[in-house]
């Protein structure tokens, strides 16, 4: 008959979607060591839902060779039931493209903001983080990706590409 039905698996009540933010063009951030949003935005995530999350950010400064850590964590009115997620790091004293041999990996279980890794002290100085994971929320609201810095270091700049993306799994509680 020339009718297509498409059956959705609905048991959760969640149709699978993505939420995904990609910054087109280079955020410039304050030269301050508060905590920033990364793009100027947050999600809003739903109560009792587990999310499935991925990114990546790629930050550069050209100013000040203070030693500092770079920071990542979650902030906003979703209130985090538990978080786990993986970072791997490139850093280089340069631009993109990055090759380094001190890449390190970091296991977060916390939405605070967590050091990705140890000091940073070039002037020109680029960092990425590519992560993944989970977050499970019990009560929903706004979710915003974050970052800080240990020290004034002078603006570390967002490139464009930068991104991040959110999936809704099912619902809280459940395996």
């Amino acid at each position: 008959s020339g009718t297509v039905t498409s059956t959705l698996p609905l048991a959760s009540g969640l149709l699978q979607s993505d939420l995904i933010f990609r910054t087109d063009t280079n955020i410039v951030t304050s030269n301050t060591t508060s905590t920033q949003n990364v793009f100027n935005v947050g999600v809003t995530l739903q109560s009792n839902t587990v999310y499935y999350f991925e990114g990546l950010y790629t930050f550069t400064k050209t100013v000040s060779a203070t030693a500092h850590t770079l920071n990542l964590g979650f902030g906003g009115s979703a209130i985090v039931d538990k978080i786990l997620y993986h970072v791997d790091t490139i850093d280089d004293n340069g631009s993109i493209p990055q090759v380094d041999s001190t890449d390190m990996s970091a296991i977060i279980n916390t939405a605070s903001l967590t050091g990705i890794k140890g000091n940073y002290g070039n002037a020109a100085q680029t960092v990425s983080a590519l992560f993944n994971g989970t977050v499970s929320i019990t009560t929903g609201g706004t979710f915003i990706p974050q970052f800080s810095t240990s020290a004034t270091v002078g603006p570390y700049t967002v490139n464009s590409g930068s991104y991040i993306k959110f999936s809704a799994m099912g619902a809280a509680g459940a395996n």
